[in-house]
């Protein structure tokens, strides 16, 4: 009977974590509607290796051992590969500021969950923060083509640090998506200080 309840313990955290949307954007969802919705969520076996570990996740977090918690959650879900699961490493990374594992759960969230607007935004303000902005760069396409306010401006941040390669790529990346959200302000006036900071004033 422990086993069960074990099981659906991890199960109910585990739907939780991938099926969590804004509150704003469920007020209008019907009980018929929410039925549905929770009938297409897939179902995946923990496998049972896999149970403890995530129990004395949850359990230390609400003990508020966080170091504990973390190092469990790093290691599940690269064990799981489940996108709640990296979901909820990434949010946990960020409450405790730890920026190097903020960026590797973040990334594993992003490969299993590409479409994914708030994980390409987390990963593409982590990377400009690294200085990695030409990377960020796609992210940040993903989430204006899925959620839009991408904060393009930020790709701006280091481009002296960077080198000529580097440059014409982000440059010409932004372009490209200049050409696809025409009307985006903030992204063509990423263009202008981007073409202005290569002493490209006609462009």
């Amino acid at each position: 009977m422990s086993r069960l309840l074990a099981l659906a313990f991890i199960s109910a955290l585990l739907v939780a974590c991938t099926t969590q949307t804004p509150l704003s954007d469920t007020a209008d969802i019907t009980p018929a509607q929410s039925a549905t919705a929770a009938a297409e969520v897939p179902e995946r076996p923990i496998p049972s290796d896999s149970l403890y570990p995530l129990l004395l996740a949850e359990f230390a977090l609400r003990r508020q051992a966080y170091d504990i918690a973390l190092n469990q959650y790093m290691e599940q879900s690269i064990v799981l590969r489940d996108a709640g699961v990296s979901a909820h490493t990434t949010h946990l990374t960020q409450f405790l500021q730890r920026e190097e594992e903020a960026l590797q759960s973040a990334q594993l969230w992003v490969e299993l969950d590409p479409d994914n607007g708030e994980a390409n935004n987390t990963l593409a303000e982590l990377l400009v923060r690294q200085g990695k902005t030409v990377e960020a760069l796609s992210c940040f396409a993903v989430v204006e083509r899925q959620i839009g306010n991408a904060n393009f401006p930020a790709l701006i941040n280091g481009f002296g640090q960077l080198s000529d390669v580097q440059q014409k790529e982000l440059v010409q990346g932004v372009d490209n998506l200049a050409e696809e959200f025409p009307q985006n302000a903030r992204l063509l006036l990423t263009q202008a200080l981007l073409h202005a900071e290569k002493q490209e004033y006609e462009q």
